[in-house]
């Protein structure tokens, strides 16, 4: 690897790590006033383009409106949200290991189903006999 892919390589994982670490824990009010305010803004320069007219511009505007007037959640609900999230995602890690931890009997008898029909095969195959089971 060049020098040049290198240090690229690892300038763009030091900003994914950190981008990760500032996404934990709940966010606050004002976070999502940040977010209502810069949803509306990017909405504004969309219908400020000139790229749109009649019903599309029109329901642009109304979608425009509706991002301002949506409400705020309180501070408990966004953080009610949070661990809601945080539950969920445990509980799809434990789903996952249930899951494949029940699939581990099905394969085990699948593979005594095998290892019975080889010494079955092996066994003919000592007296002279031909395969018990269709190839």
């Amino acid at each position: 690897m060049t020098l040049k892919n290198l240090l690229t390589l690892c300038i763009t994982f030091s900003l994914f790590a950190s981008s990760q670490l500032e996404a934990s824990g709940p966010s606050t009010v004002e976070d999502e006033l940040a977010k209502q305010k810069k949803y509306a803004s990017d909405l504004m320069v969309s219908i400020d383009s000139g790229k749109y007219s009649g019903k599309q511009l029109e329901a642009l505007k109304i979608l425009h409106q509706k991002i301002l007037d949506f409400p705020i959640p309180t501070q408990a609900q966004l953080d009610s949200r949070y661990t809601n999230n945080q539950e969920k995602i445990a509980q799809s890690i434990i789903d996952r290991e249930t899951q494949r931890m029940a699939i581990l009997p099905m394969n085990a008898d699948n593979m005594e189903k095998r290892a019975d029909a080889i010494d079955r095969n092996a066994r003919a195959d000592s007296r002279g006999a031909g395969s018990s089971t269709p190839d």
